[in-house]
């Protein structure tokens, strides 16, 4: 029996203006296939 696959988990840190939105675009964007199912979670401040 296969082992289920574990989600990757990306953390992405910066400073304001580090482009961290860039990367997470590119992520959305180009990093999934079907059947992914992203979560974003910003900080409230």
């Amino acid at each position: 029996m296969a082992a289920p696959e574990k989600p990757l988990v990306y953390l992405i840190l910066g400073a304001a203006g580090s482009g961290r939105r860039a990367v997470l675009a590119d992520l959305l964007e180009d990093g999934l296939v079907a059947g992914d199912r992203p979560a974003v979670m910003l900080a409230a401040s």
